[in-house]
């Protein structure tokens, strides 16, 4: 595969259109929303 890479998330890539996630790795998606210590909503994939 060649070409220029694009990330799309925490752990996946596109190149000549073709999406490649990276296996084992486990990142917030782009829009996921995480609740912190105290219960609290944040955009934790930003």
């Amino acid at each position: 595969m060649k070409g220029r890479a694009s990330v799309i998330d925490g752990d996946t890539v596109e190149i000549a259109s073709q999406r490649i996630r990276f296996n084992g790795i486990d990142a917030p998606e782009s829009r996921q929303h995480c609740d912190d210590a105290k219960g609290f909503d944040y955009p934790c994939g930003r």
